[in-house]
């Protein structure tokens, strides 16, 4: 897994003042996992004093290294180590201490750390992390300066990368299509001719379940002389006015949306279906639409 994380460098005192990607933190918390390759840009700063920081403005740089190492011995196992970078700009609500203060950017510079090297895995090992040393240098005109030096802690993997089964089925849980059947809050028919009386059929509720239906929509795909709309009823097949007896409707332009409101929330069992009746046919020489359930599914238990 790739992270990034974002490191305050101060100048003058050269040490990691905070990870910016979140709330602050303690310099000791910057931690990186064994195993991902970790993007680490660090934010280049001023400080004159505790209560003045400013962007800081690094020109002329001519290399940046940055490495990971066992220990702060030069001789030390080299975990992980980069010196091709990245240099760009990173916006803060910082200004410089002038008058009048001027709002600044930072310098940042941003190294692609491969942590899955051999000297790191061998050195963590099953252990559940290991302590090591960061450091940043860059080189200008002036010579080489260190910009950041800090013990780090390494975290080991918690998994491998090994295959992973799925748990056996258990009548506790649910399929993607019972996941989306539960969150499912409408229902909607296919289009259907208005002028002609017909049972439209717009779900049929699944084992186990009980469809609570609380009112029906009509979306008017297409409408040509209008003339008068249908006339429709709201039940099942075994129980076709249950929810509404017949009642006529209305309509103005296709694309409009009518809303049947229902007297009382109306339960259909598992099995069976929610039915919109077409009792009288639209008069208009084309109309076309979409009847919609809304309502929710419970289980029947």
């Amino acid at each position: 897994m790739a992270r990034n994380l974002y490191i305050k460098c101060i100048a003058s005192g050269r040490q990691s003042g905070q990870l910016l990607s979140g709330d602050p933190v303690d310099k000791k918390s910057v931690q990186l996992v064994a195993g991902d390759f970790a993007y680490l840009t660090f934010i280049l700063l001023n400080q004159a004093e505790t209560t003045s920081i400013w962007p800081a403005s690094i020109s002329g740089i001519t290399g940046a290294r940055c490495s990971i190492k066992a220990s702060r011995s030069p001789s030390a196992t080299r975990y992980a180590y980069q010196d091709a970078y990245a240099q760009s700009v990173f916006g803060l609500d910082l200004y410089t201490p002038t008058t009048p203060p001027v709002q600044a950017v930072a310098d940042t510079l941003t190294f692609g750390m491969d942590l899955s090297t051999a000297a790191l895995i061998g050195a963590i090992g099953v252990l559940g992390s290991v302590d090591a040393f960061l450091e940043m240098s860059i080189t200008t005109a002036s010579g080489p300066e260190t910009w950041l030096s800090e013990q780090i802690t390494i975290l080991n993997q918690l998994e491998d990368d090994g295959a992973v089964s799925a748990p056996t089925p258990a009548p506790s849980y649910y399929t993607s299509a019972e996941v989306l059947a539960l969150a499912q809050l409408h229902y909607d028919s296919a289009t259907t001719d208005l002028t002609t009386p017909a049972a439209v059929s717009i779900l049929t509720v699944p084992t186990g379940k009980v469809f609570v239906l609380q009112e029906v929509h009509r979306y008017l795909v297409a409408v040509t002389s209008a003339g008068a709309a249908e006339s429709i009823k709201i039940g099942t097949a075994t129980d076709d006015d249950g929810a509404l007896p017949a009642t006529a409707l209305s309509y103005s332009a296709a694309g409009a949306m009518d809303r049947v409101m229902l007297s009382a929330p109306y339960p259909v069992a598992a099995g069976a279906s929610v039915v919109v009746t077409i009792t009288t046919g639209a008069t208009a020489s084309v109309a076309t639409g979409k009847y919609i359930a809304v309502g929710y599914l419970i289980s029947a238990t």
